[in-house]
């Protein structure tokens, strides 16, 4: 049987994100007070995004890690506390960025780019050594009842007004085969009016055509 990567649902969520928002940065005039605005909103919210993940893993999936892989945890760790400094980093220029001086938006835009590259970087590499690495050592020792309860602490965590936000990212990222297993688990697992809520958004952010080849996927009447 193959097992689900844990991490790579919401690691794709972050990329797509992370891309998004360093496109942004790059195509804004920093001289227009409010496409600066706009940019330093974006970021500010992928920073929150990005300092939250972090903060789950640090709460509930390193503590399952650490005692079989402490060397792995470390070293993920010391990752995390790097992507921290350069998030801090990129946090203190968000208000230059809206400074009613235009030189030192346009100056302060320049250094968030290059900032947000740096830090993208960083983050595929530390998100690919937790699919990678970390991955196959909690496949090793725990079973997927003990890792879906892992899942379970996590989610306990977002509070219910966040979550449609959390979905908007996470399932344009998603491949076909993907986003019909969780919304076939979802149906499975949900009251009806819950999962009719989930599915009322997966076809908003989709789109017909996807939306299309996942309902039939997943048995659903895709025009409703």
């Amino acid at each position: 049987m193959t097992r689900p990567n844990r991490f790579q649902p919401i690691h794709k969520a972050l990329r797509a994100t992370l891309f998004d928002a360093t496109a942004l940065v790059a195509r804004t005039e920093f001289a227009h007070q409010g496409e600066a605005a706009a940019a330093a909103r974006t970021v500010a919210t992928l920073l929150d995004l990005l300092d939250g993940h972090a903060h789950h893993e640090e709460q509930f999936v390193m503590p399952e890690l650490a005692p079989h892989a402490p060397a792995l945890a470390a070293s993920l760790e010391a990752d995390h506390s790097r992507l921290e400094g350069l998030q801090a980093e990129l946090r203190a220029l968000l208000p230059r960025t809206c400074s009613d001086v235009t030189a030192e938006r346009e100056a302060a835009g320049q250094l968030l780019g290059r900032a947000l590259t740096v830090l993208v970087a960083d983050h595929l590499r530390h998100m690919d050594r937790e699919e990678s690495e970390a991955m196959p050592v909690l496949w090793a020792y725990r079973t997927e009842e003990e890792l879906d309860a892992m899942d379970g602490r996590i989610r306990a965590t977002i509070p219910p007004e966040r979550m449609p936000a959390m979905m908007r990212l996470m399932l344009p990222a998603l491949s076909t085969p993907e986003l019909a297993g969780m919304l076939s688990t979802a149906r499975a697992q949900m009251p009806p009016p819950v999962f009719a809520q989930l599915s009322g958004l997966a076809r908003e952010v989709l789109g017909p055509e996807r939306w299309a080849n996942v309902a039939r996927r997943v048995g659903l009447d895709s025009p409703a």
